[in-house]
Order: C-alpha cells, then sequence, then structure tokens
C-alpha cells in the first residue's frame, strides 16, 4: 500500500493534472482488496491515447488497436525535452542514492523511529515519480520495439546477476548468505536470515549448454532508459531493506507493550492503521488481533494462487490455476529443446520455496530478484512475450528450453503434473490428473 500511495501522489496525480484529465481527478488510481492491489485501468486508458504502449496495461476490450481520427497523436518529444526528462531522472537517482548511502539508524524511541519511517516514505515519494515515468511512459512505449528478450544485465542489479552467475557456475553457499531478498515489500526476510526460500537455491540442470536463441541489443536511448530503470529497482530494494530494518524495531516496541503479538505483524497494518497505533497508542478497531491473523493466512494463500488477470465490479477474470485444466498449450518457441517434468507455477515470491531441481516453471510477469531460483528449471513456460521478462533473458542466456506467450497457461496447469515440454514446436503437454479409481 506504500508504493500506491507513493505512485499516487508522484506519479498519477501530477500526469492527471497535466494531462486535463478532468474526470479522473478525484478518481483512485489504486483500489486495495485482500492482499491485492489493483490500478485503476481507466488512468491507462487515457493514457493510451497518447502512449500506445499503455494498451498492454487495460483488458482487451479496452484496448485501442489503431489511433481514431478525433485521436491528437502526441507530438514526438523534442531532443532537448528528452535530454532535460533524462537529466531530471539521473539527478533524482543520484540524490536517492546518496541519501540511501548516508542513511543511519535512528534512535529506538517512539519519535525517533516516527521520524526516521517518514523520510523513508519521503524517499519512496520521490523515486516513484521516476520510477513511474519509465514504466508506463518511456519504457512501455520502447519495449514494443524489440521481438527478443533483453540482455540480463540491463534488466538485473550487480547483486542479482552476480547470484544468478554463481548459481549457475554451482557456488550455492556465497548466495544463500548474502543480503538479497526476493521481493522489495519489507515483509520479505532476506537469505541470510534463513527463510524457507534460501534452501532452495540450485545450480543450472545442464551447465554448459549454449543457445542458438538471440538477445535483443537495444538502442542507446533505451538502454539508458533501462539502466534508470534498473538503479530505480535498486533504490526500491534499498529503501525497501531500511523500512524493514525500521518496522520489526518499531513491530519490537509494541510487541512489548503489549499492542501486537508478534513483531511481523506490524508488516499486516494498514498505513491509518500504523499511524493510530503509534501515535495513539493503541491497536484500532479495525486490527485487532484475529484480523492480523486472518490477514496472515489471506496474503500466504492469495500470494500462492495469484491474483486474477482482470477485476471489473468485483468479479475477478482469470484467478488462479488450475480452474481449467488443458491437456495441450502452445506458445512461442524461444529457446529450443524437449524436457520431462513435473509442472511448477510461480506467481509470487512466496512460491519460490517449492521450486525443484528438473521442474517445468510457469510464470507470468516475473520479478528479476526470482530468477536465483528460475536457474534450476528443466524448461520454462512464458505466459508473456515481453522482452524485459527476466525469465525469457534467463533461459536465452542459459540454454533453458522455453517457450513463451503461452497466454493462458497460469490457469490451465496444476503444481506436480507431469508435462513435456517441446520447446522446439513451441508446446506443453500436460498429462492428465489421475483420480483414484483410474488410479487403480
Amino acid at each position: 500500500t506504500l508504493a500506491g500511495r507513493w505512485l499516487k501522489a508522484a506519479f498519477w496525480e501530477p500526469l492527471v493534472e497535466q494531462a486535463g484529465w478532468s474526470r479522473l481527478a478525484k478518481i483512485e488510481p489504486y483500489r486495495r482488496q485482500h492482499s491485492h492491489i489493483y490500478t485503476n485501468c481507466a488512468f491507462f486508458r487515457e493514457l493510451q491515447q497518447q502512449h500506445q504502449g499503455a494498451s498492454r496495461f487495460v483488458p482487451p476490450a479496452w484496448r485501442q488497436l489503431e489511433i481514431h481520427d478525433q485521436v491528437t497523436p502526441a507530438r514526438p518529444r523534442s531532443r532537448l525535452r528528452n535530454v532535460v526528462t533524462q537529466w531530471r531522472h539521473r539527478w533524482t537517482l543520484m540524490q536517492l542514492s546518496l541519501d540511501v548511502r548516508h542513511w543511519k539508524e535512528p534512535d529506538v524511541t517512539r519519535e525517533g523511529l516516527w521520524r526516521a519511517f517518514m523520510r523513508l516514505d519521503a524517499m519512496g515519494e520521490s523515486l516513484s515519480r521516476v520510477d513511474g515515468e519509465l514504466a508506463y511512459l518511456t519504457l512501455a512505449d520502447a519495449l514494443p520495439r524489440y521481438s527478443a528478450p533483453l540482455p540480463l544485465a540491463l534488466l538485473t542489479t550487480p547483486a542479482e546477476l552476480q547470484a544468478v552467475e554463481a548459481l549457475a557456475r554451482g557456488d550455492l553457499e556465497s548466495v544463500r548468505h548474502t543480503g538479497m531478498r526476493p521481493g522489495a515489500d519489507p515483509v520479505h526476510a532476506p537469505l541470510n536470515e534463513g527463510p524457507a526460500q534460501a534452501a532452495t537455491l540450485n545450480g543450472l540442470q545442464q551447465p554448459g549448454v549454449v543457445s542458438d536463441a538471440q538477445l535483443a541489443q537495444p538502442s542507446e536511448q533505451d538502454a539508458n532508459a533501462l539502466r534508470m530503470a534498473r538503479t530505480a529497482r535498486g533504490l526500491r530494494f534499498a529503501i525497501g531493506n531500511r523500512l524493514r530494518q525500521l518496522l520489526r524495531s518499531m513491530g519490537a516496541i509494541a510487541v512489548e507493550q503489549g499492542m501486537l503479538q508478534h513483531p511481523d505483524d506490524i508488516y499486516f497494518l494498514y498505513f491509518d492503521e500504523l499511524w493510530q497505533l503509534w501515535m495513539g497508542q493503541k491497536l484500532p478497531a479495525s486490527a485487532g488481533k484475529e484480523i492480523i491473523g486472518d490477514r496472515k493466512l489471506r496474503y500466504l494463500d492469495d500470494g500462492l494462487q495469484g491474483a486474477p488477470d482482470w477485476k471489473m465490479d468485483q468479479v475477478g477474470y482469470g484467478f488462479g490455476g488450475g480452474q481449467r485444466l488443458s491437456p495441450l498449450l502452445r506458445g512461442l518457441p524461444l529457446v529450443k529443446g524437449s524436457v520431462e517434468g513435473p509442472i511448477r507455477r510461480v506467481c509470487s515470491a512466496w512460491c519460490l520455496n517449492k521450486i525443484q531441481p528438473g521442474d517445468i516453471v510457469v510464470v507470468d510477469q516475473v520479478e528479476p530478484a526470482w530468477l536465483p531460483w528460475l536457474v534450476q528449471a528443466a524448461g520454462l513456460v512464458i505466459a508473456e512475450q515481453d522482452p524485459a521478462n527476466g525469465a525469457a533473458s534467463l533461459a536465452v542466456t542459459y540454454g533453458i528450453p522455453a517457450i513463451w506467450s503461452a497466454s493462458d497457461v497460469m490457469h490451465s496447469v496444476q503444481d506436480n503434473l507431469q508435462a513435456t515440454l517441446d520447446a522446439t514446436q513451441g508446446q506443453l503437454d500436460v498429462a492428465p490428473v489421475m483420480d483414484d479409481d483410474n488410479a487403480s
């Protein structure tokens, strides 16, 4: 919810005012429901009028397939304006990098911790302006120009790339003792704290395989935008690391004063509840002990099931896995090869501890921080065809058999089903589910 607040204040509200979208001026860009944050697609529907790349963020029925006569395309940005925007982004990222580098642990007092929390909140908001402009404007327009995955070095932070390379060499222990986290959310523990995900890191199944698939070679302008986005991702994780330390201290105080049962409960408070807890020194009625317990269970369950692709009138479309099993799924060949193994759906960082060597891993959108766990996959099936999808780049780099653009795969398979991935032909054959009667 913090990230949603940041993007709303730093990116969407200024954009709405600048673009003159008066009907969206009092509309919330994000809606919270259970463990998921949903973006109001009305914003992207307006955005695609001048940024065609934004169409990927709206439901298929809302996509603008062509520029209508009454729609005036945006004027191409002048070279000077592009240079000014890039320098503004670089300046913001440099200032935030200095702020992060000079960050000092605050005094463990109620006032000291809250002031530090507000400083991190302000840093996150500043970062979100750059993040939003790069993700939803610059790169959204640039990425459709590429039909092959981008180089890993442009998508991952140096630490993430080093971890992937170490695992590819079979050096597992060095990665397990790092401070890497599988997500920027403060709830995720670093590997050196021994979370369940640390035990499931493994090396390549077929080391030394060379793929004949090619990586995209972006233009210098696009490469610069990707580097800035990579830096912004690194800063998001750095801010998340400091938020985690801060919230743990705040949670410990709340437990000591009898307001929370466990320090980790603080991760399951909404911002307004945290404010009431800290300023009013009591737990608000909306966050009772049973409610927090329910939130924890739902959070993990939602993390394992995944979010609906779209939600309209509180009804989810394209939800979960295995709702309609399909024996044959097709996509586009990415890296040639054929493998057999059990299916493993990965829709959040909480699924990473289920991956085993030799799994055929099925993914849609991929956080680059997950890539160390995907190294061990025998094959990769990717729902989207996005050149910035780290799983696609990983497959090409290390010769892991893979297909992409298998659009409905996340909803058509279940974990542990045996399957054959024929990446050369672009298809996934899934063995039928055996019930007790058939098995006997």
